[in-house]
């Protein structure tokens, strides 16, 4: 019984040792199991699916937002260089309800109107920017899911793990369950993602102090 137990764990303990991956800035170690032609992909489908949205309401590069966005974005991809597999492009979209920036894995930068409006100079702006491109450069987005099928897997190992155990116990198991279910946000998903959330400022502040 316990040999059928530790037969997920060693099947984990493989697929972790296969996608170590650090961090490529900060070193941080990380699994990493969505591998960058999966990652463009994906992001190829959002960046047509957001123009399929806004493509009416796409400024002209000769608008007077485009070009404040085009000099700081300017600016931050100058201390960036290329990067393969990415082609920068600046959409800035007139929609003043919408106070949001986001940067596409693939290089696309989507800068709303309502986010203009609300920033004060262009270093706020290029603090809202450099804080998006610090997540494309990490990564986040691939590493977010496939630490989400990991946090599953995990969380399923537990239960298959407790129920091989605990067979002759079944109110145990079944609260036991109930207890990784409910907690499993609270000590996966959210430290992670403020891990994730630090580490692109401190990304961010570099650009920008390069900048």
């Amino acid at each position: 019984m316990y040999v059928l137990a530790s037969l997920p764990v060693i099947g984990v303990l493989g697929l972790i040792i296969y996608s170590y991956e650090p961090h490529p800035l900060t070193q941080r170690p990380r699994l990493m199991f969505i591998d960058p032609e999966t990652e463009l992909s994906h992001s190829l489908t959002s960046h047509n699916s957001l123009l399929s949205l806004h493509s009416a309401r796409i400024l002209p590069p000769s608008h007077p937002s485009h070009i404040i966005t085009l000099r700081v974005c300017q600016a931050l991809l100058s201390i960036i260089g290329p990067v393969e597999g990415r082609q920068w492009e600046i959409y800035v979209v007139g929609d003043d309800s919408v106070e949001n920036a986001l940067v596409i894995p693939c290089g696309k930068i989507f800068v709303f109107t309502g986010l203009l409006k609300r920033v004060r100079t262009e270093a706020e702006l290029a603090a809202v920017l450099s804080h998006e491109l610090g997540h494309v450069l990490s990564r986040h987005g691939a590493e977010e899911m496939g630490f989400q099928h990991l946090s599953t897997l995990f969380t399923d190992l537990l239960h298959s793990t407790l129920y091989t155990l605990t067979l002759n116990l079944p109110f145990f198991s079944d609260i036991a369950g109930r207890s990784i279910d409910s907690t499993k946000e609270y000590i996966t998903s959210m430290p992670y993602s403020r891990m994730c959330e630090r580490e692109a400022d401190v990304i961010g502040i570099y650009l920008m102090s390069m900048a």
